[in-house]
């Protein structure tokens, strides 16, 4: 096979890159490579194989985003948003609306901060003396796809 691969990246910016005609190795900034630098073999391109740093499960699946192995399947990876609203005695939203307050990548993690969350309001009700200027903090949970990005 007169192809050349991706070994791996170097943390210098650099990529280790192998012959497949001898199986020698070397080091470099650029790739696209005509021919291999020790047995001179004209290369008929890249071999694409998988990653180094990335799963067996994962390669050959097309997926944007944050993916998590379920089964067989490639589906996105869950998070659990706490929202906040200030609401009127009369039960009609602040002009805000609903405002992030923090995410969970468990759903027990997020109800528990919820539940300490609506106890410290109530706690805050109850110091007040029943007087909390006409407006109550409310709570929820909202499932979303989680939004960060791949680490090696």
């Amino acid at each position: 096979m007169k192809k050349w691969r991706v070994v791996r990246g170097t943390d210098d910016g650099c990529g280790l890159y192998q012959c497949l005609v001898c199986k020698e190795s070397w080091e470099s900034r650029t790739s696209g490579f005509p021919r291999c630098p020790y047995c001179g073999a004209v290369f008929e391109g890249q071999h694409e194989c998988r990653p180094q740093w990335m799963p067996k499960w994962m390669y050959g699946r097309s997926c944007d985003g944050p993916y998590v192995k379920r089964g067989s399947q490639c589906k996105p990876s869950m998070a659990w948003r706490i929202e906040t609203c200030d609401f009127h005695d009369d039960g009609t939203p602040s002009s805000s609306g609903w405002k992030f307050e923090t995410e969970c990548s468990k759903p027990e993690s997020a109800l528990k901060e919820y539940r300490r969350r609506v106890a410290e309001e109530k706690a805050r009700q109850e110091n007040e003396n029943e007087f909390c200027f006409g407006m109550i903090m409310m709570y929820r949970i909202v499932r979303t796809e989680a939004k960060y990005s791949w680490t090696k």
